[in-house]
């Protein structure tokens, strides 16, 4: 079954934001998790109607999340799996959280040399898990 399929409405779409934006973008640096985000038009509405259906596709929901206006989901968390495959953010359109993140994707996509100062900064922040997709 597929999240879309899983979902039904009332989502309007699934955008994939994969790696910290990194599909869309060559050379850039990512952790080996694949991020999807889920914009709906109330958070309320998907908590009602999308906690279960992404359970039911193996994902943990984290229900303590300090944050009340993003539902976060991860699939593959120890004791759960192996290791973290995937996340879903599930956050609205209208918010500062999904427009800062596309807006932030489509900038490197318009300057790819901010992509290498990018890398940069996620080497020298970050533990050595990131690779090259």
């Amino acid at each position: 079954m597929t999240l879309g399929i899983s979902l039904g409405r009332p989502h309007k779409r699934i955008a994939n934001y994969v790696a910290s934006i990194v599909t869309s973008l060559p050379n850039a640096m990512a952790k080996p998790i694949i991020d999807i985000y889920i914009g709906v038009n109330s958070i309320d509405l998907a908590r009602q109607h999308y906690v279960e259906p992404i359970i039911s596709l193996n994902y943990v929901y984290w229900d303590k999340n300090p944050n009340p206006n993003k539902l976060f989901f991860v699939k593959g968390m120890p004791p759960y799996g192996e290791k973290r495959t995937h996340h879903i953010h599930v956050v609205e359109y209208a918010s500062d959280y999904w427009r800062d993140r596309i807006a932030f994707r489509e900038y490197l996509k318009l300057h790819p040399r901010e992509v290498e100062r990018y890398n940069f900064l996620k080497l020298k922040c970050k533990p050595p898990i990131y690779n090259t997709i």
